[in-house]
């Protein structure tokens, strides 16, 4: 088993706005040395998206409840509530042209251009 050291889990950590300012020139490089900004944002996507979370073309992908393709009645609730009806609007259409039978199980209302 390797050696855990603290100083090396302490590089990869964000810092507060002026914590980099009160480091000394060779912290800071070393703070921003490459392999210590990859670690520090792996860091940042596990804490995010999760510690399996999948990518696709090294860009994180959302995989939990109303994520594309796991949307529910209270996703597209709060979308009418918070981004009002034209963005509920657009996001059924969206879903009834991508994924009919999860339309019609949610039981959302169908599309204008789809009715008529």
């Amino acid at each position: 088993m390797s050696e855990f050291r603290i100083q090396d889990v302490l590089k990869t950590m964000p810092l507060m706005p002026d914590q980099f300012e009160n480091m000394t020139p060779e912290e800071q490089e070393e703070y921003l040395a490459p392999a210590n900004v990859k670690a520090r944002e792996a860091i940042q996507q596990s804490v995010v998206f999760g510690h399996d979370h999948k990518t696709v073309k090294g860009e994180p992908v959302e995989q939990g409840i109303g994520a594309r393709g796991r949307e529910s009645g209270n996703h597209f609730a709060s979308i009418l509530r918070y981004e009002g009806k034209e963005a509920f609007d657009a996001a059924v259409a969206e879903l009834h042209k991508r994924d009919p039978k999860r339309h019609a199980a949610l039981k959302l209302p169908v599309p204008k251009k789809a009715a008529g």
